[in-house]
């Protein structure tokens, strides 16, 4: 995925960025702490299928994709975790 250290370390400054952005918006919008740590949890399988890159995924990183690519993604891998 990445060919060196400067694009690994920005790689990985987009998913933290990522991560913490939609947990701030969860308990923004008034999610539950046991949701917000469910949807984390499925986010980080995604982030560590996407680096794998095993299995057919939407285009681009994770953090680019629409909502529903990334709510259908967990549903047809969910069961894997």
């Amino acid at each position: 995925m990445y060919s060196d250290e400067q694009s690994f370390r920005t790689g990985a400054c987009h998913a933290a960025l990522w991560l913490s952005t939609i947990a701030k918006h969860m308990v923004c919008d008034g999610w539950c702490e046991s949701a917000v740590v469910t949807r984390l949890a499925e986010m980080n399988e995604v982030l560590i299928e996407w680096h794998n890159s095993k299995v057919e995924m939407p285009e681009g990183p994770p953090w680019h994709w629409h909502e529903e690519q990334l709510d259908h993604f967990v549903s047809m891998r969910k069961s894997d975790w």
